[in-house]
């Protein structure tokens, strides 16, 4: 029996219920992954290679999507614990693939927001101990350093302890952006939004907020959030990211830099080119045949898990049925119905992926070519002019 196929009936049981993060149904989800996780999930002698494991994906997945989406995930994730396709996936420095429920988010965040912090632990810490630096320059330049480190946490709270000290600082707006965006990092869409209202160029706000919904996977809602802001390269780039090609098209030819201009236009033609997979066909395959719809995106290791571990489910049902053993058959029923309904979202979400990544691709070499251009220039020390930075840093 594949290795999937043994993971998911130990762990199907804790998928059950429905609805948002904070409805009890998604409570009861999460509590039971974390009885597996303490009592049961050492036990087995083989482990999960994904960064997050498999059972800690479908806490995460539960939290952000709710129970009946994170079901579906967790079932997709399980059909894909193997080793046939980790080239799929960018990797850790121990060479595990790195798979989180966000790289995995087909309809994108299912909750609102998470709930907002009060952070009393951290305020008492800004209050008694000031910035590291005396000089403005050199407090943000040490923040600035934990950013390009990707330290998110960390260099939040180097921000902002310098606003809680000098809240006048000509620094400050530099400050309230990149902590909203460190904020948005950890998932916390409210607290970061607050920071982005503090910052007081309409232009920079209204691109920092657009920055945050990107970084929640939010490409709609970044959109909209962007508005008619007099940045027609981030509004661009968003709008191609949304899939709007006629806001993009009409965002790059406001451009002045003329090469800037023809480049972009050129990306947005290319894009349009691009061959792309549709969900529905995916989803319809392998509801008929469980991994056809894989087969169909490309990803034959998935497609022979899926069909093998739904093969085994569905066998095992009909095996219970026809020997009259009912309580079996229910169970292997719900189990093998939970999978099925894995494999379909797989499909949709494989083709969604095969898409994306063609298309990032291709903005990736139109980012780059504007990298070497000098196209975007530096952040101004006022923090105006920085959200197109940050979008080509982040």
């Amino acid at each position: 029996m594949p290795r999937a196929a043994r993971r998911a009936i130990a762990t199907a049981v804790a998928l059950a219920g429905g609805g948002c993060a904070s409805d009890p149904t998604a409570s009861a989800a999460d509590e039971a992954i974390g009885f597996y996780q303490r009592v049961l999930g050492e036990q087995w002698a083989w482990h999960c290679d994904f960064q997050p494991g498999c059972s800690t994906f479908g806490r995460q997945a539960v939290a952000e999507q709710g129970a009946l989406l994170g079901m579906a995930m967790t079932a997709d994730r399980l059909q894909r614990d193997h080793n046939l396709e980790h080239d799929e996936y960018p990797a850790d420095e121990y060479g595990r693939p790195i798979d989180p429920p966000s790289a995995s988010a087909l309809f994108g965040p299912n909750c609102e927001e998470l709930a907002r912090e009060s952070d009393a632990e951290l305020q008492r810490a800004l209050a008694t101990t000031p910035p590291l630096a005396t000089d403005d320059a050199a407090q943000v330049a040490f923040a600035d350093s934990l950013w390009d480190a990707k330290e998110w946490a960390r260099a939040r709270i180097e921000y902002e302890r310098l606003l809680f000290a000098r809240p006048a600082s000509p620094l400050a707006a530099r400050c309230h952006q990149r902590a909203a965006l460190c904020l948005a990092k950890a998932r916390r869409r409210g607290d970061a939004l607050v920071h982005a209202d503090r910052i007081e160029d309409g232009d920079e706000r209204a691109a920092t907020k657009a920055l945050i919904e990107r970084e929640l996977g939010r490409t709609a809602s970044a959109l909209g959030a962007i508005g008619a802001n007099s940045q027609p390269a981030l509004h661009g780039f968003l709008a191609l990211e949304a899939d709007q090609m006629a806001v993009a098209r009409e965002q790059f030819g406001r451009l002045h830099t003329s090469a800037a201009r023809e480049e972009l236009l050129r990306c947005i033609d290319d894009v349009e080119a691009l061959p792309r997979k549709s969900r529905l066909l995916a989803g319809s395959l392998s509801a008929v045949l469980p991994g056809s719809g894989q087969l169909y995106v490309g990803r034959p290791g998935d497609a022979l898990v899926a069909f093998s571990v739904n093969a085994v489910l569905i066998g095992g049902t009909v095996v219970a049925a026809r020997r009259d053993q009912d309580a079996a058959a229910i169970g292997l029923g719900f189990v093998a119905s939970g999978f099925w309904f894995g494999n379909i979202y797989g499909a949709m979400n494989g083709a969604a992926l095969d898409t994306r990544e063609r298309r990032d691709a291709r903005l990736d070499e139109a980012r780059g070519w504007l990298r070497q251009s000098g196209f975007f220039g530096t952040v101004t020390p006022d923090g105006r002019g920085g959200a197109i930075g940050l979008y080509f840093g982040l």
